[in-house]
Parts: structure tokens; C-alpha cells; sequence
């Protein structure tokens, strides 16, 4: 018999420690903040995440890794801004709004991508 327990938890690790990481400028830009940062890739699904962004998520952050932005943090400021952001010029767009007790203020930012 295969204790199936010990491989799913150890795979919540590994999305959880692949979050963190994050891709190596992501992970340097967001380390070194207090605020919690999420780097999302073109369809808003979380990439990379600094601990204070884990530690705003209410799951475990294994399941953060990859879910949509707007699901992980569903309130309507999250899809306010980056509808705003998407359907404008703008290289970034604020809005302010709650989470249960706490006040947010959230910034989105469009990143220049290298090709090739």
C-alpha cells in the first residue's frame, strides 16, 4: 500500500516553495517589500508571490500557485483594476478597497516582455 497523504502534501510543498520562488528578477523585486505583491502571467493566474501575499491568502499557498488573481483575492477592486489596466493605455492602475477588516490599496502593473 502507497500512503497517498505523504505525496500530496508533498506536492502542496512544491507549489508552495515554486511560488515563492517565483521566476529570479520576480523573486528579488518582491522579497525585499512589506506590501503583498502577486506577479500574475497574461491570465491573471498567480506566478510568483512574497510571503506577505501568502499570508494574505486564506488557503494554503500550494493552491495559490496558479489560481486566478481575482479568485485568490475575491473582492471587486481586484477586477476593477486590472479591468482598468487592460482596457486603458496606462502602465498601471490603482484602487482602494477591504478585505474583510483590513484596507487595501491596489496596484496593478503592466510589464514590458522581452521576445525571443
Amino acid at each position: 500500500f502507497f500512503d497517498l497523504t505523504h505525496v500530496i502534501d508533498a506536492y502542496m510543498e512544491a507549489r508552495a516553495d515554486a511560488l515563492l520562488r517565483g521566476a529570479d528578477r520576480a523573486a528579488a523585486l518582491i522579497a525585499s517589500l512589506d506590501s503583498a505583491v502577486a506577479i500574475v502571467d497574461s491570465q491573471q493566474r498567480v506566478v510568483a508571490a512574497n510571503r506577505a501575499m501568502v499570508d494574505l491568502f486564506p488557503g494554503d499557498a500550494g493552491m495559490l500557485y496558479r489560481m486566478p488573481l481575482t479568485q485568490a483575492l475575491p473582492i471587486d477592486v481586484v477586477k476593477e483594476t486590472f479591468g482598468r489596466l487592460l482596457a486603458g493605455d496606462a502602465p498601471r492602475a490603482v484602487a482602494f478597497g477591504a478585505l474583510g477588516a483590513r484596507q487595501l490599496k491596489v496596484t496593478a502593473f503592466r510589464l514590458a516582455t522581452s521576445s525571443g
